[in-house]
């Protein structure tokens, strides 16, 4: 895991939202998006982030494909 390298390190938990898709497609893709965030933010702390070194956040993406959700660490 990242934190073996870097202890201090940070993870962005980022929801890719359809930038081209309709208003209501991009409401609903963020709401599954924030639950899918939260889970996969728990999955961190519970691997040993601490979770204020977890972020969320949303990204327009006008490639997103259904229910991803990207990890970045800094």
């Amino acid at each position: 895991m990242a934190r073996a390298r870097r202890p201090d390190a940070m993870f962005d938990v980022i929801v890719p939202v359809p930038a081209t898709a309709a208003r209501a497609d991009q409401e609903a893709a963020l709401a599954q998006g924030r639950a899918d965030a939260e889970t996969v933010a728990t999955a961190l702390a519970e691997a040993g982030a601490a979770r204020d070194h977890i972020e969320i956040g949303a990204r327009a993406d006008t490639l997103t494909p259904q229910r991803e959700i990207r990890v970045y660490v800094r």
